[in-house]
């Protein structure tokens, strides 16, 4: 099977649609991330960008959550309001941040460009 043209990476076949108006309404603007797409069109390499800016100190926790947010909910009508309430209980940011801090480190082969995720197509297993 061959990997559509694009910003997809493998195995994503389309790109979540969201309803962006609902959700640039209802996210803090601090939690919108920079360069996000602003049509209704969200692919997992927009949610991986939002990531790698976050690791290079270059976007905040609540933005990377709000990406995460806005493609995991995706379409799903109550989405923006939980992920609003997910954002108030953390205002500043500080808790989020303690909790991802660890994951801050350089990507292990320093490339971001394809996500190693466990049971991933793509993912190289050792000693399996």
């Amino acid at each position: 099977m061959s990997q559509p043209p694009g910003p997809a990476l493998p195995g994503e076949p389309k790109p979540v649609s969201v309803h962006i108006e609902k959700w640039r309404a209802a996210l803090p603007p601090d939690a919108w991330p920079d360069g996000f797409p602003e049509v209704g069109s969200v692919w997992r390499r927009d949610v991986f960008t939002v990531a790698e800016a976050w690791r290079a100190g270059e976007a905040g926790p609540r933005q990377l959550l709000g990406a995460v947010l806005v493609w995991g909910y995706g379409p799903i009508g109550y989405g923006p309001w939980r992920a609003t309430r997910s954002l108030e209980g953390d205002s500043d940011g500080k808790r989020l941040a303690y909790a991802l801090e660890g994951l801050r480190a350089p990507a292990p082969d320093g490339s971001a460009d394809v996500p190693r995720v466990p049971g991933h197509p793509g993912e190289q297993r050792s000693g399996v």
